[in-house]
């Protein structure tokens, strides 16, 4: 099973336009061929969990999309109090 999984994958990066086929292509930039392979395959193999579990059809935006990360103002608050500073946030206006 590994090994079809690896060839779909080696399949998915000769495709263009597909979430896949970037995430091969940018992994084989850095990490080679293989591995870029074995992850997408393992990348892969999820999607298929996830479509026959949750019983939705594959939708990349969906499937292969990560969550956004929160950013670090608590951490960086910290920074700037243990330098010294006295730190206050407050939200952008959207009117301006």
């Amino acid at each position: 099973m590994s090994a079809s999984l690896v060839v779909a994958a080696q399949a998915a990066g000769h495709g263009k336009g597909t979430a896949l086929g970037a995430r091969y292509r940018a992994l084989a930039a850095r990490r080679g061929k293989k591995r870029a392979a074995v992850a997408v395959g393992h990348s892969t193999l999820l999607v298929a969990y996830h479509v026959l579990t949750d019983h939705q059809p594959y939708d990349e935006r969906l499937h292969l999309a990560k969550p956004p990360r929160p950013v670090p103002t608590t951490r960086l608050v910290e920074q700037l109090q243990a330098q010294g500073y006295v730190v206050t946030i407050q939200p952008l206006d959207p009117a301006v």
